[in-house]
């Protein structure tokens, strides 16, 4: 994998194996993570405005790591894996142990990842760039509305939370389609979007997303398939 070097990212300082497994040394980050600030602070739902921050600089982080060369792809991107640091109060991403750099001619890779965040194509081995903008989605509509995600199903944001406007209801079911190609093109693309600069804004019907949409393929593939990690 690229060596990852990003004031957002903690630093690796070393790795090495025991007893056939792979270890990484990394930077510790003093902070919290949003798991941990979702349950004592607002089990209800995070303040928009804060989400879409936080997405904010989590879609900074996604677009260094798909610009490196071949791209890195983060698979476990979930409340409890986004730190916010002490110092600052800058969003950090950690625990990199499943991240891999993705390459053109890579044939099919283990499924793995966290079960409610992963997107369908990580479930089959066959995770991409747009992979994270489907895990973050699952994120930000769990800090939305408290409801831990169920896999490929969510309920329309504005059902469980009044108060969420119109463009996060619509950047929501666009990041959360269950096919790579209807997703938002690039974490810059989404980010743009919540931050108001996109040159168009995505045509997605609000309301409740089809059974045949939302749920394709799920009951067969959840056994045994994902390495849930829940902490």
């Amino acid at each position: 994998m690229a060596k990852l070097q990003h004031p957002r990212l903690p630093g690796a300082r070393d790795h090495f194996e025991e007893k056939g497994s792979f270890y990484f040394v990394m930077d510790y980050v003093e902070g919290e993570d949003l798991e941990t600030i979702w349950k004592r602070e607002v089990p209800n739902g995070f303040p928009e405005e804060r989400v879409k921050k936080i997405a904010c600089e989590v879609l900074e982080i996604l677009e260094y790591l798909h610009s490196l060369n071949p791209p890195v792809v983060y698979r476990d991107l979930k409340p409890s894996n986004i730190m916010i640091r002490k110092q600052d109060k800058a969003v950090v991403l950690i625990d990199f142990g499943i991240a891999r750099a993705v390459h053109s001619n890579a044939t099919r890779k283990t499924a793995i990842g966290t079960e409610g965040y992963a997107p369908p194509e990580q479930y089959r081995g066959n995770p991409e760039p747009r992979s994270g903008l489907y895990a973050l989605g699952a994120t930000m509509h769990h800090l939305l509305t408290g409801v831990e995600p169920i896999p490929f199903h969510f309920d329309p944001v504005r059902t469980l939370r009044p108060d969420i406007s119109a463009q996060m209801e619509t950047v929501l079911p666009r990041a959360l389609e269950m096919d790579p190609e209807r997703r938002f093109s690039s974490a810059r693309e989404m980010r743009e979007t919540l931050e108001g600069k996109a040159t168009s804004a995505p045509t997605v019907k609000a309301g409740k997303r089809k059974s045949s949409s939302a749920r394709t393929g799920a009951p067969n593939m959840l056994p045994g398939i994902l390495a849930t990690r829940r902490h």
